[in-house]
Parts: C-alpha cells; structure tokens; sequence
C-alpha cells in the first residue's frame, strides 16, 4: 500500500434489509530509513619533526553511508580548519593531539585523533617514537607501516590485526614483517573496519584502525 490517508468503511445489513456503516481512517507513512554515523579517518604526512613542522593532513578518507558535508579540525594549538584536507604548521615545541570531526546531512558526527610530536631545533630527536603510520587507509590490496625513521625495528615483537568486534584474524611475527617490507596483504580480509596493534618488548602496545574496501 502506498503511502497516504484512507477511509476505510464497513457496511453491515440485517435480515430486514436495515444498513449501518462505520469509517476507520488509515494513514500509511512511509518507512523510517536509518542513518548510520560517518566514519572519520584523519591522516598526516608526518608525525613529528622539528618547529616550525608543516604538516599535511587528509580527512577525505572518512566516509558515510550518504555522504560527509562537514570537516571540522582540531589541531591541538588554539587554531582550526574546516577543510577537508588542511595544512598546518607548528610552530612551537610539544606533543600536539589533533582532533578531526565529520558530520553527515542528518547532522551525526564521528571523531578521530593524530598526535603530532614538534620539537625545537636544539633538542635532541634520537629519542625512539613508536608512533607508526598506516597507508593507504582505506586499502585495497595491503597496507604499509610506517615507522619513524629514528625507529629500531628490533624492539618489534609483531603486529596483530583484530576485526572490528574485537577478534584475533591474524597475528605477524617480527621477521615476517621485515621480509615483507613493513607491509600486511589485505585482499584477503573482507571489507571493514579493522585495528592493527603493534606490540613492542619495551613499550606498551599501539594500536590503528584501518579500513579495507575494495
């Protein structure tokens, strides 16, 4: 039935030919369609460097199930952008949280965050970051890690990726990662939403959420 208000009506007759009628109107919308939240994904070009430190940042990655209209950044500094894709420069030293929102037409919203380490000219930079980049994120056929270049890749210990419920789909030792050139085959796994934790012999694990569509 399409959508619309009917009067429906009932007429009923007797054995000696009386009528009586009743009318009951129907109103028929049409169905509710729900809106799913977007996906933000917020990349850089780098993640540390030296003040002032420009960076690149990517947010046109994030997606929905109509589509993003708004970007809203945060970069951590007392200043914002409403690009999608906006540069930045940091121009003092510190560890700067970056903090991307996207909204949808229904006016849902998602976060998602990048640290940015900036350091002045005379400060040493040996000190080991175990931040790791993703890329591409969305991917198709497999994903790169990213690692700074400071980075010892003997403190590896390996990489786990987990589905977005929370379960193991496969775990990488250190040797297969570094014979594979830092990168994860991803053709494989189905499309969706991913996390890839790397795990360190002296550090806490850290964790990235990655996209495969295909």
């Amino acid at each position: 039935m399409n959508s619309g208000t009917y009067e429906v009506v009932l007429t009923t007759t007797d054995a000696d030919g009386l009528i009586d009628s009743e009318t009951v109107t129907i109103t028929v919308t049409e169905p509710m369609v729900s809106n799913e939240a977007p996906i933000a994904i917020a990349t850089s070009d780098i993640i540390q460097g030296q003040a002032p430190l420009e960076v690149n940042f990517t947010g046109d990655k994030s997606t929905d199930d109509v589509e993003v209209v708004g970007y809203s950044w945060d970069f951590g500094d007392g200043e914002i952008a409403t690009e999608a894709n906006p540069t930045h420069t940091f121009t003092t030293d510190g560890t700067y949280t970056v903090l991307l929102t996207v909204t949808d037409a229904e006016g849902l919203d998602a976060t998602d965050s990048i640290e940015i380490s900036v350091v002045t000219e005379n400060e040493p930079t040996d000190e080991v970051s175990f931040e790791f980049i993703l890329t591409p994120n969305p991917s198709t056929e497999a994903v790169q890690i990213i690692m700074e270049d400071n980075f010892d890749t003997s403190i590896i210990l390996g990489f786990m990726l987990h589905d977005s419920s929370g379960r193991l789909v496969r775990q990488f030792t250190r040797e297969e990662m570094i014979q594979n050139d830092m990168r994860i085959p991803v053709n494989v796994y189905r499309n969706g939403i991913y996390v890839i934790t790397a795990m360190f012999n002296n550090n806490d694990p850290i964790s990235k959420r990655l996209i495969i569509r295909k």
